[in-house]
Order: C-alpha cells, then structure tokens, then sequence
C-alpha cells in the first residue's frame, strides 16, 4: 500500500473526508455525532492528513497553543487501513512539523485503547484517568526537538 502524508487545514479539498473518518472512527461507536462545538475550532488548527489514491484514509489535527507547546487532537484512521503503520507515520510527519516550527512539547488525551500506540511512539503518560466524551482517557506528553 502506498500513501502520501500531506499536511492541510480545513479550507482544503479533503475537509468533509477529514469529517467523516472523525465521526466514523471517533464519533459511531460511541453513539455520537460530531457537532458545531466539535468542530468550530477546525479552522484554527493544522491538519495532518494520510491519502491513498486521493482519499483520505487518516488524520490528525495540531493545535498550536503557545510558541512551546502543541496538542495532537482527533487522530483518527479508517477502520480498513488500521494497523498498517498509517498512524505511526501521521504522527512521524506531524514531530516534524513540530521541530520544524520550534515546538518544543506535545500534549494529547489518549483513549485508553490508543495508550500502547502512543507509548510506542515515546509518549509518556501524565496525571490520572479521565473521562471525555463518556470514556476514559490519559494525558500524555512527549518533549521534542
């Protein structure tokens, strides 16, 4: 399988994919559905997104909080092209972009079934369990650059 890892915003062509694997894989089987207040801040945020034939088949969103600080938000990788490495190099891509731009630190809330993913990729666990969107989840940080 070959992919391309571009990154976008939500101007772009691939925004209503970005949307739907979000609701797919994050929303659905939680008996949810993206709302206005889930995406109103979209338009602030970079997106990474993973295309195969010019459909997008991963995202993840970057968050700029301050100069050292980012926060990886809504990754997300269509049911059929999970475990391929897809997320690993979505997230490769986005640690670069960080370093390239000077961002020192990366924030994010992991899903209890996401933390070994994570973790695989050098991010520490910070803090106690939480509950977001009716599940648990975990702070993790990772320190770069």
């Amino acid at each position: 399988m070959t992919y391309e890892i571009l990154l976008t915003d939500s101007n772009s062509k691939y925004y209503e994919e970005v949307l739907k694997i979000r609701q797919d894989v994050l929303r659905t089987p939680l008996g949810l559905t993206l709302s206005q207040e889930d995406i109103e801040d979209d338009g602030n945020q970079h997106i990474i997104i993973a295309l195969e034939n010019e459909k997008v088949v991963g995202c993840l969103f970057v968050k700029i909080v301050s100069q050292d600080k980012v926060k990886f938000r809504q990754m997300a990788i269509a049911e059929k092209y999970q475990h391929q490495g897809i997320g690993k190099s979505i997230i490769h891509f986005a640690e670069d972009f960080c370093i390239l731009n000077q961002h020192k630190k990366i924030e994010l809330h992991a899903r209890k079934t996401a933390i070994d993913f994570y973790q695989k990729q050098h991010f520490q666990l910070l803090g106690e369990v939480f509950y977001e969107v009716g599940i648990s989840h975990i702070k993790m940080v990772k320190h770069i650059g």
